[in-house]
């Protein structure tokens, strides 16, 4: 069995800036794949870069915590203020989906879903994975929906959040949060796994943890690490201290203005990354090229 590696680029829309990085990544650099946030301020610049790079991998990074929705506000009355901005954030979605409201919010959360999903295949994009912004998707429930979405929509690669072993090599400091967050996702991946059914996912998921924090040598040690059959590594590139958007969250500011957004650009731009990847025999890819070709819906051919 080979090693395949798709280096995943979340955000993709939520600042001109993380276009920017992306695009050169890609063209540049080792990134393979980027997840595309429909309601995200930066959307058609999002497309632009997808639309120019066909051999990109191109999904749809499902959204319900920040910004606004792609539905009317008076559509998603449990989900969205007036102004039709998110106003839960994960946990506050988890406990909508366990309240008495669970029924009519699930209904909001698939249709809201699915708009973004059409948003994206409106612009003549194909995509050929599904994953949420800040892991939303993982909740219970919420999983179910986006598994049935994937079918729909032929069949798309699912990210299943999970980081179940540590980088074989290199120093590694795990920090509260980060292991909190790896513990969490490592249960509901547990929790959900057995309704993928048929549909694939990566065989192991890297950057949830240090997630935002992946600099040259944590990238290096990753690619190193790369086993046989496909992961994923998920990063988050952009340029140092984007102009962001009134309509985005407190935390979407903070981590985008981080200088931990120009470092993982770097990582992904370092030849000797590149170079690590060849001396190991992991072949960088894409879910499309991954799991065939066939599974992917591309409008734009319709």
């Amino acid at each position: 069995m080979s090693k395949q590696l798709i280096i995943t680029a979340d955000d993709l829309g939520i600042s001109p800036q993380t276009n920017e990085a992306v695009s050169r990544a890609c063209d540049n650099g080792i990134l393979t794949s980027a997840s595309l946030l429909a309601n995200g301020p930066a959307m058609d610049g999002a497309v632009a870069c997808l639309r120019s790079r066909p051999q990109f991998g191109a999904g749809v990074h499902l959204c319900l915590t920040s910004m606004r929705a792609v539905l009317p506000a008076t559509t998603l009355p449990l989900l969205v203020d007036e102004q039709g901005r998110f106003r839960h954030g994960f946990l506050g979605i988890w406990r909508l989906m366990k309240s008495r409201h669970q029924r009519e919010a699930g209904h909001q959360i698939n249709a809201e879903f699915q708009a973004q999903i059409e948003k994206v295949l409106a612009a003549g994009l194909a995509i050929d994975h599904l994953d949420s912004h800040q892991h939303v998707h993982m909740i219970p429930g919420v999983f179910s929906m986006v598994v049935g979405l994937a079918q729909r929509y032929g069949r798309l690669a699912v990210r299943l959040a999970r980081e179940t072993r540590r980088c074989a090599t290199g120093p590694i400091h795990l920090c509260l949060v980060g292991q909190l967050r790896r513990a969490l996702l490592n249960r509901l991946s547990r929790m959900n796994a057995g309704q993928l059914g048929s549909l694939r996912c990566a065989d192991a998921v890297w950057g949830i943890a240090h997630s935002g924090q992946i600099g040259r040598p944590m990238l290096r040690t990753m690619i190193a690490a790369t086993g046989e059959g496909v992961t994923e590594i998920i990063v988050h590139p952009a340029m140092t201290k984007p102009a962001c958007s009134s309509s985005l969250g407190r935390a979407d500011r903070l981590f985008l203005a981080s200088a931990w957004r120009q470092e993982e650009l770097e990582a992904l731009l370092d030849a000797e990354s590149a170079r690590v990847a060849h001396g190991r025999g992991v072949e960088l890819t894409t879910f499309r090229e991954a799991f065939q070709a066939a599974s992917t819906v591309d409008l734009s051919r319709a």
